[in-house]
């Protein structure tokens, strides 16, 4: 029995093969693109519970959608990611369009994720202006010809499903 034990011992060891630092960091960057896009989908169930939202509930509405997250420099941050919601001027709006962009861009997600009042989520492989940080899409980044929808965007990227 002690022999058996130590064969399934060693052939399950042999059969796990480490992963590199590359591959660790891929795994990581998936998962915090998952989660962005999980947050995403709730950013749009919130806000049909809720409804319309103006400047001053904005912030208490993303930062509940994204489970109390708290706002630094200007964003909310969630697993690798900063979360920002633009509003049109009207003070109580119904349309609006969030996006979710990598906190390091190739290090904690490459891809960014838009979406709006409609359910609509496109994301762009983020491969021309490398959003990161504190270099955000503009509220119109994923637009073209003034609506949100899969192709070229005014930023140049390509939105897609």
């Amino acid at each position: 029995m002690r022999i058996f034990l130590i064969l399934m011992i060693v052939f399950v060891s042999s059969c796990t093969k480490p992963l590199s630092p590359e591959e660790l960091q891929q795994k990581a960057i998936d998962a915090n693109e998952k989660s962005a896009n999980g947050s995403i989908k709730v950013l749009v169930a919130s806000s049909m519970l809720l409804g319309a939202m103006n400047e001053e509930t904005k912030d208490s509405f993303l930062s509940s959608a994204l489970g109390n997250s708290e706002k630094v420099n200007g964003f909310f941050t969630k697993a690798g990611y900063h979360y920002y919601i633009y509003l049109p001027s009207e003070s109580e709006a119904k349309y609006w369009i969030a996006y979710a962009w990598p906190v390091e861009y190739a290090k904690t997600g490459n891809k960014v994720f838009v979406v709006n009042e409609t359910g609509l989520i496109l994301y762009t492989k983020n491969e021309k202006n490398e959003y990161s940080g504190e270099n955000n899409p503009a509220a119109n980044s994923a637009l073209s010809k003034g609506n949100l929808s899969q192709g070229t965007g005014n930023d140049g990227e390509k939105w897609r499903k």
